[in-house]
């Protein structure tokens, strides 16, 4: 009753969602959207050999956090910056790899610091 009292005053304007409402918004959308490309392609999907890794890059796809990350993590690989998301998130190296559809030490390598010392390099060779 007040909120449709409310709406019919004059010059009334509903609050704007403040970021991390909008963000929530966005999160549940994606979700939403996720589930029903799955759903519409159960009977496919339930044929594939990585059905998880599948889900995973639909919502990737529908959520866009690659095209605009939320961590700042400074990387162009898409499996490190999903990796280190999920790490901050909580999830293992396994629950990672599971997800990901990757190899455990293929998960390890991409959340693991990395620093390339000349030293180490071998010279190049005369061709």
């Amino acid at each position: 009753m007040v909120r449709r009292l409310l709406r019919s005053a004059p010059g009334f304007r509903p609050p704007r969602p403040s970021g991390s409402s909008r963000r929530a918004n966005a999160a549940d959308k994606a979700v939403r959207s996720t589930f029903g490309v799955l759903a519409s392609h159960w009977s496919y999907l339930l044929d594939q050999p990585d059905l998880t890794a599948l889900a995973w890059e639909e919502l990737v796809l529908h959520s866009q956090s690659r095209r605009s990350p939320l961590l700042g993590v400074a990387t162009d690989d898409p499996l490190q910056y999903d990796a280190l998301v999920l790490t901050d998130l909580g999830l293992g190296r396994r629950a990672i790899a599971d997800i990901t559809g990757q190899y455990v030490g293929t998960i390890r390598y991409r959340i693991a610091p990395h620093t390339l010392h000349t030293d180490n390099l071998l010279p190049a060779r005369n061709r």
